[in-house]
């Protein structure tokens, strides 16, 4: 299971953790269940989630990381006084927690515009600074630890001129009409030797050319979670991620790698948006075992 979460194949994954729950529950095996649940969309995920992180608890009460993934369920359902009471279990057994001690602000932010009637648009400046400014800084901590805040930005990539650096390049790389070349022929004229190809015309068709923009998607998946890095475990909700990506000035960004989005039901319907062209069939990613897939 923990390879197959590993990898983003979270329905996978979490068929494995059931499975194992059933062979010998325990209180990590629970745990895995909601944070997969979390991942996933589908009707009634996070009232599981929660039951499955309450389970966790019951059976491991000292838990610091039990507690803090059932707070984190608790906010998924807005129940923000239970999501306090979680993340303040978290930080009496783990004080040095800091997702925690952020969540708690949120939680109690979020309870008490709840019990005043505040209706805050979302996406606001507020929202932003409070949640996803400093979880964004941990987000980049933990993307590359070794670096302090000046080294995201130490080579000023954001502000290069990219014309007056190659703008005399020559152009001689060959461009290919994808409607006109098969895989067969591709195959032969370029993948065999190596040779670098540019590819045209592959997407004039697609749906996604006049669908898919950053306020389309922000609009219509505002507050799902993506994957930003799936190997890290790093999420944001998709009006954050756009936020970010509008103001960031990194050398290296935090990117969006949501690999799973074909498995959930709100985000199914973009695999129609798009066709793999036909020189890039088959996928040879297939032929390589699951458990070492990129």
């Amino acid at each position: 299971g923990n390879a197959r979460a590993e990898k983003g194949a979270v329905g996978e994954a979490l068929a494995f953790f059931e499975q194992a729950i059933r062979l010998c529950p325990s209180a990590a095996l629970f745990e895995s269940v909601a944070q997969c649940l979390l991942m996933l969309d589908g009707a009634g995920s996070p009232q599981a989630a929660r039951e499955a992180a309450r389970r966790a608890v019951e059976m491991s009460p000292e838990w610091a990381d039990g507690h803090f993934t059932l707070g984190r369920t608790h906010l998924e359902v807005r129940r923000f006084e239970d999501a306090v009471a979680s993340f303040r279990q978290v930080l009496a057994l783990q004080p040095d927690h800091e997702d925690a001690a952020h969540e708690l602000e949120v939680a109690r932010e979020q309870s008490r515009r709840k019990s005043g009637g505040s209706q805050k648009a979302l996406g606001a400046p507020f929202d932003w600074l409070l949640r996803f400014g400093c979880k964004i800084e941990r987000a980049k901590r933990r993307r590359r630890p070794l670096w302090d805040a000046a080294a995201w930005t130490s080579r000023s990539f954001a502000s290069v001129e990219l014309a007056a650096h190659f703008g005399n390049i020559d152009e001689n790389i060959e461009r290919v009409d994808a409607a006109a070349t098969s895989a067969e022929d591709f195959g032969s004229r370029f993948q065999a030797s190596s040779m670098p190809a540019v590819l045209r015309g592959a997407m004039q068709d697609w749906a996604a050319m006049g669908r898919w923009s950053a306020e389309a998607f922000a609009d219509e998946f505002g507050e799902k979670k993506i994957a930003c890095d799936h190997r890290m475990g790093l999420e944001l909700r998709m009006v954050d991620f756009k936020e970010y990506m509008e103001h960031q000035i990194d050398d290296t960004p935090l990117y969006l790698f949501d690999h799973n989005f074909g498995d959930c039901g709100s985000t199914r319907h973009l695999l129609d948006h798009y066709q793999v062209p036909e020189v890039f069939l088959p996928d040879l990613l297939q032929g390589l075992a699951p458990e070492v897939r990129p």
